[in-house]
């Protein structure tokens, strides 16, 4: 899940306008390789920004971090103000947070180890209902899931 279109003309008009003071005030050379070095920079910015999930038949992998079927109790989809709320008011201090401003759903994914200081992982999306069940179709082909919230 990537950035929203509106983050890289925001980005892009934000560098346009660095580019512009410093071509003032330095010679052309000088400017064209700031130029480049903001673009580049601003695109890795947001290109890092980027959280890639993907649900394979063992594991829900989030960025860097994995998670085994056999350790997930729930996975539950929350939109809108639903999402909102188990993000801010009703959230759980030991969740582990792997979440985008500009993903307006949520899934919570709950944990079965107690070995683990995380009681659940909130993970941001555009499809929460989607990521949800096909976290629930893992873990049921696996036959590890004890309870699942519909």
């Amino acid at each position: 899940m990537g950035a929203p279109w509106w983050w890289w003309a925001l980005g892009a008009l934000l560098a346009a306008t660095l580019i512009g003071a410093v071509l003032a005030y330095v010679d052309a050379w000088t400017a064209l390789a700031f130029s480049v070095a903001v673009v580049l920079g601003g695109a890795a910015l947001l290109v890092g920004y980027t959280l890639k999930v993907q649900v394979d038949d063992e594991a829900l992998t989030v960025g860097r971090n994995r998670l085994e079927g056999r350790y997930i109790a729930d996975a539950e989809a929350f939109d809108g103000e639903a999402a909102r709320r188990v993000t801010g008011p009703e959230a759980d201090r030991t969740a582990f947070l792997q979440t985008r401003p500009y993903a307006g759903g949520i899934v919570r994914v709950t944990l079965d180890d107690p070995a683990d200081p995380h009681g659940c992982w909130l993970i941001s999306t555009r499809h929460p209902k989607e990521l949800a069940e096909a976290v629930r179709t893992m873990c049921e082909e696996d036959g590890v899931v004890r309870r699942m919230m519909s």
